[in-house]
């Protein structure tokens, strides 16, 4: 299933790779698990519960004080049980779930943003789907515990947006003034702060904040990272990290350190230009698919997990104490890296084998506190308990 690891920058010395039941979920016989090296946490399943369609590629989050759970249909407390619904019907509205990007909470625990209910068209825009209101673009704030709308958020809104960890900010792409433009809202009023223009030629693929609020870190379609001043709406560092003469790489999956100085990618195959189409070192550029990371300072490469296959990475997280960073992918992967360590140390959990849906694209989310994951599981929800190994 896995690669060798891919080391850029820093020596690598594989290791053997072992199979044990010791640092994933024994309860589970169908989950395949494979250990690399020293992993510097353990996972032990604390309880896995049936959720219809869990498996969809919708977002799961964690609330900011590890109390509630929640997904496109509801929350849940971390036992599982069901504490609200956040739709009765899903009609015109389950088959734009792959455009979910985000769920985000908001006025600490209480509530959460929310694509609206009324969502249901599909456009196209700058080469790309996205899910747009059948009226206006809007955003419903909901009360997390009775699933009830708190307020609408109206405006220049699309469904890949993300808010600040102090929650006192939330951007969001620029669907209607072009994919190259993110509008950044003060949660307090929910007024226009400022909006970034990354340039008429970008659109912006993945979007997120550095810890101290006062950045974004944005992935294009071509294969940049741009850093952007939350309060000017500059760029203010921008590396070409994919160029090729091969194509465009988009940067699906954006993710930042704990601290804030390191950037981690997930390139999922390139779109090859048609004169370089026939040529096979072209073909096997277009097909990689890998997981990077970056120095925030000078845009440097100083580690890459390369898998192989052709499924793309689903998310990217990484762990609120920088212990790991965690991935899932198209294959039914969730994986935990440790980079930039001698030796690559990592866990991999395939959950294929247990699956009913071949449809399933497997999410996580890790809890602030980082101890407790939570990955969806076709028509279930696993959490583990992490504890340092």
């Amino acid at each position: 299933m896995m690669s060798k690891l891919k080391k850029l920058v820093l020596p690598l010395v594989v290791a053997a790779l072992v199979t044990s039941g010791a640092y994933a979920a024994a309860t589970d016989p169908d989950a395949k698990e494979e250990i690399h090296g020293k992993p510097p946490v353990k996972l032990t399943e604390r309880v896995t519960f049936p959720v219809q369609d869990s498996g969809k590629g919708s977002p799961i989050t964690w609330s900011p004080d590890g109390s509630f759970l929640a997904f496109y249909k509801g929350a849940f407390e971390s036992t599982g049980h069901e504490l609200s619904q956040f739709h009765s019907s899903t009609d015109g509205f389950e088959d734009n779930l792959y455009e979910i990007r985000t769920l985000c909470f908001v006025n600490g625990s209480e509530d959460i943003i929310y694509p609206a209910e009324s969502r249901g068209t599909v456009a196209k825009q700058d080469g790309r789907l996205v899910v747009v209101s059948k009226e206006d673009d809007v955003l419903d704030v909901r009360d997390v515990k009775t699933g009830s709308v708190v307020k609408k958020i109206e405006g220049d809104m699309a469904t890949l947006f993300t808010i600040s960890p102090d929650q006192k900010y939330l951007a969001t792409i620029s669907p209607h003034k072009g994919m190259g433009k993110i509008a950044i809202y003060d949660t307090k009023d929910w007024h226009v702060l400022t909006v970034a223009d990354i340039g008429p030629r970008e659109s912006i693929a993945s979007l997120t904040f550095f810890p101290d609020g006062k950045r974004m870190a944005a992935g294009t379609l071509d294969g940049r990272i741009k850093i952007i001043d939350v309060f000017s709406g500059k760029t203010v560092k921008d590396f070409d990290v994919y160029t090729s003469k091969f194509g465009d790489v988009w940067i699906s999956q954006i993710a930042l350190s704990p601290r804030g100085d390191f950037i981690m990618t997930a390139k999922s195959g390139g779109d090859i230009n048609g004169k370089y189409i026939n040529l096979p070192e072209a073909q096997t550029w277009g097909k990689s698919v890998e997981v990077s990371i970056w120095r925030v300072n000078d845009g440097v490469r100083v580690d890459s997990f390369a898998l192989s296959g052709l499924d793309p990475i689903n998310q990217v997280v990484w762990d609120p104490k920088g212990r790991f960073a965690a991935f899932t992918d198209h294959a039914q992967n969730l994986i935990l890296w440790q980079p930039t360590v001698k030796g690559g140390n990592f866990i991999s959990v395939n959950y294929s084998a247990s699956q009913t849906s071949k449809s399933f694209s497997p999410m996580l989310a890790i809890s602030q506190d980082g101890k407790s994951l939570a990955v969806t599981r076709d028509d279930k929800i696993t959490i583990y308990n992490i504890e340092d190994n």
